[in-house]
Formats: structure tokens, C-alpha cells, sequence
């Protein structure tokens, strides 16, 4: 979740400093949504969101690896189940 959000606060970067400091001088504790989306803009382009988007790539990776065997043990299921039924 929070690299889908970074993605989409990259692409709002413009005149997100002024939009962060006003959010900022507002903000009371009760404005959770503010604070999580004043943080993301100032992660915005930094080492730490570029480190969750490697992570995230990474995790995207394992789960098409693990989804790629399901398929192949699924065809050999599949091979053995009609041999077994004479096709």
C-alpha cells in the first residue's frame, strides 16, 4: 500500500513542499489520512522510497515465481489425471 501511494504522490509532486507545509499548520492529532500523505510526499524521491519500490519489486518477483510452479504442478496434475482415465 504504501508503495502504490508514493507512486501516486510521485506524480504529484508539483508544489508539494507549499502543500506540505500548509497541511503541516493545520494538522491536528486527529488528522491521521494528513499525516500519512505528508509523509509520503517527503519520502517522495527519496533513498527510502526507492528502497520500498526495490522491496516491493522483489516481493512482486517471488509471488510470479510461486505462481509459475502452481501452474507447472497444475499441468502435471492435469497430465497424470487424463492418463489415468485412458486419454
Amino acid at each position: 500500500m504504501k508503495y502504490c501511494l508514493t507512486k501516486a504522490a510521485d506524480l504529484a509532486v508539483e508544489g508539494k513542499e507549499e502543500w506540505i507545509a500548509l497541511a503541516k499548520s493545520v494538522m491536528t492529532n486527529d488528522d491521521a489520512d494528513v499525516r500519512v500523505i505528508v509523509r509520503l510526499l517527503s519520502e517522495t524521491g527519496s533513498p527510502e522510497a526507492k528502497d520500498a519500490e526495490a522491496e516491493v519489486r522483489s516481493d512482486i518477483a517471488q509471488r510470479i515465481e510461486s505462481l509459475e510452479a502452481l501452474i507447472s504442478s497444475a499441468q502435471l496434475a492435469i497430465v497424470e489425471l487424463r492418463n489415468s482415465i485412458g486419454e
